[in-house]
């Protein structure tokens, strides 16, 4: 029976297309991100491999003068006013800041650009102890990349001085380098979806035949259910269309209390199964026209447990488990098997109960006529906090009308296909 019905193409095209844009933009995004971070520390080194290699050709080419620094606290403003004018060279030339510290760390003179970008760059800068050697620091103001260096000066292994040096990123190459990383990026992005649009067409059939795969199975799952609901039936003297309308009922109450999908799923499967114990029956106890005995009364009873372990073995059937088992408990704690009471009776169960009786009671039976939907409703709220749960009894009262005016009168293809329309909109 068809009753399942697969997505149109359009569905899965668009599916898909959208699972793909998103994981090409994410793997792109991630990608230009580890990109970015990565080119922005490979040239913040080769920064910081300029700026010492300049550094040092400046202690190369002013030795003479820089070792005046051994001189300490002994320095003549001659001293100073050497080494001033070795610092003002290079701040002119290459540095934004260039500082002399002697032996002991303290300054001895300091040289700043005159450009007020740069004299920022060095207000900001992390103050750090020159007596640490080789530390190299980038960082950034008004979106220019600056390089902080200190160099031990030494002479024959001997410090005898220290140099801090802020170096100025040439804004140019930093504009290139920025553009190239950019450019970069795109690349990748467009790598990404290029090669998404190639994979398209065989990730859509796959994903096409797996969808089908799935339909075959979950149709062949709920032909299943429905032809064991029918089986059981016609065993127990009953008829499918009970089974449709107890259904549909437990559906609506189910939907009335806003129970999740997933809980309304295994709500179908229980409504369908939930006799399947009866197999396990005897014919002459399952079929007594007149009352059983204790002992014969025992073994109807036995069928929740035999359906329990059948279903209990089924890993698409186990979810049933809730209404095969406990489906003849009573609020009150006088049903069986367990004799449990209240909302100890999983919730399911509590709601099939209440849609079973209604339909037996309104429904003809070779023993009896229907009862009214009045009737019936009076019948259910003496036995709320007994056998029912009042709080569902209650919900179950305020739609019970629409329902039977809606179902009660149904032939059984009728009603099977308002039941088969309920179930997709559940399990697809």
């Amino acid at each position: 029976m068809k009753f399942i019905r697969s997505a149109s193409s359009r569905q899965l095209h668009q599916q898909l297309i959208f699972r793909i844009g998103l994981t090409a933009f994410f793997a792109g995004m991630l990608t230009s991100a580890f990109l970015w971070f990565y080119g922005i520390e490979q040239f913040e080194e080769d920064a910081v491999e300029s700026a010492q290699v300049l550094a040092e050709q400046m202690i190369v080419t002013h030795a003479s003068e820089l070792s005046l620094l051994e001189r300490g606290s002994q320095l003549t403003e001659t001293d100073i006013q050497q080494l001033l004018q070795v610092a003002n060279e290079y701040v002119t030339r290459y540095f934004s800041f260039v500082e002399l510290y002697d032996v002991e760390g303290e300054e001895v003179i300091a040289a700043t650009s005159s450009d007020p970008l740069a004299k920022s760059a060095v207000e900001a800068r992390v103050h750090m102890n020159p007596k640490n050697e080789h530390i190299y620091n980038a960082f950034y103001d008004h979106d220019k990349l600056y390089i902080q260096i200190f160099l031990p000066l030494k002479k024959e292994k001997e410090i005898f001085g220290y140099v801090e040096m802020v170096y100025t990123y040439p804004e140019l190459f930093l504009k290139q380098q920025y553009r190239h990383l950019i450019e970069a990026m795109l690349a990748v992005m467009l790598s990404v979806l290029v090669a998404a649009a190639v994979i398209y067409p065989v990730v859509m059939s796959l994903f096409k035949e797996t969808q089908t795969r799935k339909l075959e199975i979950l149709q062949g799952n709920m032909e299943m259910l429905e032809l064991i609901g029918s089986a059981i039936s016609k065993r127990d003297s009953d008829t499918d269309e009970h089974n449709f309308r107890v259904t549909l009922y437990a559906l609506a109450l189910a939907e009335r209390m806003g129970i999740s999908k997933e809980r309304c799923r295994e709500l179908i499967k229980g409504a369908f199964v939930h006799d399947i114990g009866k197999i396990a029956i005897s014919d002459n106890i399952l079929l007594k026209p007149g009352k059983l005995t204790d002992e014969e009364f025992a073994v109807m009873q036995s069928h929740v447990k035999e359906g329990a372990d059948i279903v209990r073995v089924s890993t698409w059937l186990n979810s049933a488990k809730d209404i095969v088992e406990f489906h003849h408990e009573k609020y009150n704690g006088k049903g069986y098997p367990h004799a449990l009471k209240g909302e100890n009776i999983p919730l399911n169960a509590r709601i099939f109960a209440i849609a079973d009786v209604f339909d037996a009671l309104t429904s003809k039976r070779p023993y009896k006529e229907p009862f009214s939907v009045a009737a019936s409703l009076q019948i259910l709220r003496e036995e709320a906090g007994q056998h029912f749960d009042p709080n569902l009894v209650e919900r179950f009262i305020d739609i019970a009308d629409a329902l039977h005016a809606e179902f009660a009168s149904l032939p059984r293809q009728a009603l099977a296909e308002k039941l088969h329309r309920a179930i997709r909109s559940y399990f697809y």
